[in-house]
């Protein structure tokens, strides 16, 4: 176990420093340009891969291997083939030409319609160009920008601005053969390295502001209603207990209060398997949360490409021992006896949950070609990571738990007092979640 610990460990500092690149760049030297994916600007989420529409590749061009968390977000990166060299500027250069069909004009005129962008990453940080435009709204004539111009803004050896101007427009139903050119432009810029990102285009689509004024009010407001009620609930059941004290110890099924349903209170759920696997996936939910919060906190969300995923993955993983170890002791606490039968419905209940969600969304994605289609290879890993990783971390905490709970005390009795059944309609399950806004 301590070595799986270590590997852990080791793979969470790998993901954090696992750009080897250091970013500089001598005179002359190539620079890539990377296609990744294209999308509507009203909806980020939906993103198709690049090369599937009719842009200019060169067969040979590379791909980068993707990252578990980026082959998940669906980023494909494939070398653009765009002759760029650090601070050489170049102009119109042809990169081909293309004789679109009529199926490939109607993809492109679609995508105009639905201001489609396009975007690349250029050392490591994300640059957005349109694809075309419209004019004659009333007659629209679809317009496909041929032309691109890079500007590229440099601080001693790095790179630190990125700007595309998209130009040349071309009609697409009068154009028989499109020419594809772009022109290179280097200027010094004073943009420090580490505010590089603040200029680029792609946070405006992908951004993730958190309100954390709204945020804290809420937590606030919540924190106060929660403290509010038990204190209520707090006050009557010591008032029932200072009653109960002056009782004989013969009174006390036929006590008042507290003491009058004190052995259902003891008792064990009668699906404590469920109830505790509800309760670990709540808290580990619940951590992850918390370290999501952290990392949007510190790190600005664009240029991360995939490594949020990948840290969710692996503090999900790490976590698995705590929500493991709060299954074990709530299920001894309350005198449970299936331990097997707890430990798998626990340890599956969330990741089921997830596998059929994830599973019908990417059944959607895959039939529409999206690039949000999860590949099989990256299920694989994530499978490996489950079995490898989750189920003995779970174990190993439920154990632990398990051997560190004081169980509830048990009632000298065993006759338990029932609970009214009937319930008036307001304390109906299904109304009480309509008013609780669950």
């Amino acid at each position: 176990m301590k070595l799986v610990f270590t590997l852990f460990f080791v793979a969470l500092v790998a993901l954090g420093h696992a750009d080897e690149k250091t970013h500089k760049y001598t005179k002359g030297e190539v620079v890539s340009l990377w296609a990744d994916k294209v999308g509507p600007a009203n909806n980020p989420i939906e993103t198709y891969h690049f090369y599937d529409f009719p842009f200019c590749r060169d067969p040979a061009s590379q791909q980068q291997f993707p990252s578990l968390g980026e082959a998940i977000e669906g980023h494909r990166l494939i070398e653009s083939g765009y002759g760029i060299t650090f601070r050489e500027d170049s102009s119109d250069k042809i990169l081909c030409r293309k004789k679109l069909s009529m199926e490939q004009k109607s993809t492109l005129t679609h995508a105009i319609r639905e201001n489609y962008w396009m975007l690349y990453w250029l050392d490591d940080v994300p640059v957005i160009n349109v694809m075309g435009g419209i004019k004659n709204k009333g007659m629209p004539e679809f317009y496909l920008y041929s032309h691109m111009e890079l500007v590229l803004g440099y601080n001693g050896d790095q790179i630190v601005e990125a700007t595309i101007k998209p130009g040349n427009p071309l009609n697409l139903e009068k154009t028989k053969e499109f020419v594809f050119s772009y022109s290179i432009r280097w200027e010094e810029s004073e943009v420090a390295f580490e505010n590089r990102l603040e200029n680029f285009t792609y946070q405006q689509a992908t951004r993730i502001d958190l309100q954390w004024h709204s945020l804290g009010n809420s937590v606030g407001v919540v924190a106060l209603l929660i403290s509010a009620v038990a204190s209520i609930v707090f006050k009557a059941m010591k008032k029932d207990g200072e009653e109960d004290v002056e009782r004989s110890k013969d009174d006390f099924i036929e006590g008042f209060g507290w003491k009058q349903v004190s052995k259902t209170v003891w008792s064990a759920p009668t699906q404590l398997p469920v109830l505790s696997a509800f309760l670990s996936s709540g808290l580990h939910l619940s951590l992850l949360l918390s370290v999501a919060m952290l990392l949007l906190r510190s790190h600005p969300t664009e240029g991360n490409r995939g490594t949020f995923t990948d840290y969710f993955i692996f503090s999900y993983a790490i976590f698995a021992i705590f929500a493991g170890y709060y299954n074990g002791q709530y299920y001894a606490e309350h005198h449970g006896k299936k331990w097997k039968t707890s430990l798998a419905v626990s340890v599956g209940t969330f990741p089921l949950v997830l596998v059929i969600l994830c599973g019908a969304m990417n059944t959607i994605a895959a039939v529409y070609g999206s690039a949000q289609a999860i590949p099989f290879g990256s299920m694989v890993v994530v499978l490996l990571v489950y079995v490898v990783i989750i189920i003995p971390m779970f174990s190993l905490g439920h154990v632990f738990g398990k051997s560190r709970a004081v169980p509830h005390p048990k009632p000298a009795k065993e006759e338990k007092k029932a609970l009214p059944k009937s319930k008036p309609w307001y304390g109906n399950c299904i109304v009480l979640v309509l008013c609780g806004g669950v």
